[in-house]
């Protein structure tokens, strides 16, 4: 047995209170399988929400690698995982019934670096009034951590230059981006 299968028995063998500490690191040395187990946890809204958040985490470290030192995961694997995991969070961000679980999967997909169609998500929900507060500030921070050559993140700036949450920021990022 490889060690991400013993992993995975280990974690359906460990109570619900235990599993978010077990996940916790996990994500060191990954491979397709882990990543795989990763998204289902991640995925399942009756799984125990931190075990979720956990694995949420974990999963935004991963697509966040840069190549350098990816564990067992090749590049070109890594690449593709990172895609598949990105549009995983930006779905879980954006539907989840759970708020807590949506602000980490926001908060994880601030880590990576988006495609323009991904970064949609969090500024929509940057961008969406009836939003929790809290959600709408990780949504923009998600949105302002990538790169300024983005034009949905510039689109999404120039939008909420007006909004009282967000105009003190949006001034900030603008002044710095023009030094």
């Amino acid at each position: 047995m490889t060690a991400t299968v013993d992993f995975i028995a280990a974690y359906r063998r460990t109570a619900e209170e235990g599993r978010p500490e077990l996940l916790r690191g996990c994500e060191a040395g990954a491979d397709r399988e882990l990543v795989d187990f990763l998204i289902t946890v991640a995925e399942d809204t009756t799984e125990f929400d931190l075990a979720r958040i956990e694995a949420i985490r974990s999963l935004g470290l991963i697509a966040s690698e840069t190549g350098e030192e990816p564990g067992r995961l090749f590049e070109d694997d890594l690449d593709a995982a990172a895609a598949v995991i990105v549009d995983m969070l930006a779905g879980i961000a954006n539907l989840d019934p759970d708020e807590d679980v949506r602000v980490w999967s926001l908060r994880a997909l601030a880590w990576c670096d988006l495609s323009e169609t991904a970064l949609k998500v969090p500024a929509a929900l940057a961008l969406a009034p009836d939003e929790d507060p809290l959600l709408r500030e990780v949504a923009f921070e998600a949105v302002l951590a990538q790169s300024p050559q983005s034009a949905v993140r510039a689109e999404t700036l120039g939008l909420l230059a007006a909004d009282p949450l967000f105009a003190e920021a949006v001034a900030t990022d603008l002044k710095a981006q023009n030094r």
